[in-house]
């Protein structure tokens, strides 16, 4: 397989974590060291516009569309997130669940409290309970 500019998604996304890294960085990436990006993993974006601090893991099945991306040191995005936003910051040590996301307007922080972000995961979280428990009492009944 041919590592230049005729890759396809596709085919960047199936390739073992270093030579993705590889691949991304000949296209303008900063990634740090020690990063991990799964299998199945694909940058979207202004690849020019993309830092990975060190330390970084994501997980495999991933998808992040963006036109800016930068991911703190020490972050952990387990598998199939879907990250959609114009600009994306996630901060160092923030951890991702397997959740998606899609944003229209700029993500920003990380961690618990004291973000956006968080504030819509919590916002989300919040909604499904309250779903699940009138559908709970809606099956007592």
């Amino acid at each position: 397989m041919n590592m230049d500019n005729t890759l396809k998604q596709k085919d960047i996304a199936y390739l073992p974590s270093d030579k993705k890294i590889e691949v991304y960085k000949k296209k303008g990436a900063k990634i740090g060291d020690k990063v991990q990006i799964g299998l199945g993993t694909v940058l979207l974006g202004n690849l020019k516009r993309v830092e990975i601090g060190s330390g970084t893991i994501i997980g495999g099945y991933s998808k992040f569309v963006f036109e800016e991306l930068k991911i703190g040191k020490n972050v952990k995005i387990n598998n199939n997130a879907d990250i959609r936003s114009t600009k994306i910051q996630i901060d160092d040590g923030t951890v991702f669940e397997n959740y998606t996301y899609t944003f229209q307007t700029e993500i920003e922080g990380g961690g618990i409290g004291g973000s956006n972000l968080s504030l819509a995961i919590i916002g989300l979280i919040g909604l499904l309970g309250i779903l699940g428990l009138i559908l709970r009492r809606r099956h007592e009944e």
